[in-house]
């Protein structure tokens, strides 16, 4: 598809006198070269090249340019799509999400026992969400470890162990409404 340039406006004699004067030279200059100064300030990508040399575009926030990392999604929500609001685009974006859900559907199938366990343990792993999820999903697993080390035997169940025990179940099933709420 050819991008079709837009027409600019006629301009009248006088700007382009304006537009050809010396003037008007110099302050493109000026420009031109305050320009090529604050370029050259920045700091450069440094990505290692195929060439074997150093990007030397200029770095963005996290230090690499735009083809080397440097427009990386961030933030609460980088896993989620975006979808535009063109019907077309729209379109195309979710049969690309689609297609490759299916490929990977069919590479998991294809995976062997050990593949597929490894494949499980670092998805379950490297699992996205909020910081707040994620934080709570570490203080899950942490809990569940506790759980399964072998505790110490109790010989005898008293009544305040009991109304501990009662409370504590009673503050898990509050803790699971809250965050069924959330969701």
């Amino acid at each position: 598809m050819t991008r079709r340039r837009k027409r600019r406006a006629a301009i009248s004699k006088k700007q382009r006198a304006w537009f050809d004067s010396p003037r008007m030279r110099d302050i493109r200059r000026i420009a031109a070269t305050a320009s090529i100064a604050a370029r050259a300030e920045m700091s450069k990508c440094g990505a290692r090249t195929r060439s074997g040399g150093r990007c030397q575009k200029p770095g963005m926030a996290n230090g690499r340019c735009d083809r080397h990392g440097g427009k990386t999604p961030s933030g609460a929500q980088w896993h989620r799509p975006v979808l535009s609001a063109d019907p077309v685009r729209r379109a195309r974006k979710l049969k690309t999400l689609e297609r490759r859900r299916t490929q990977l559907a069919a590479r998991v199938a294809a995976m062997t026992p050990e593949e597929r366990e490894r494949y499980e343990r670092r998805r379950t792993a490297a699992r996205p969400g909020t910081p707040a999820q994620r934080a709570q999903r570490r203080q899950d697993r942490s809990a569940r470890k506790g759980l399964q080390q072998p505790a110490a035997t109790v010989e005898e169940v008293t009544p305040e162990i009991a109304a501990l025990d009662a409370l504590i179940a009673e503050l898990e099933r509050q803790q699971m409404e809250i965050r069924t709420e959330k969701t």
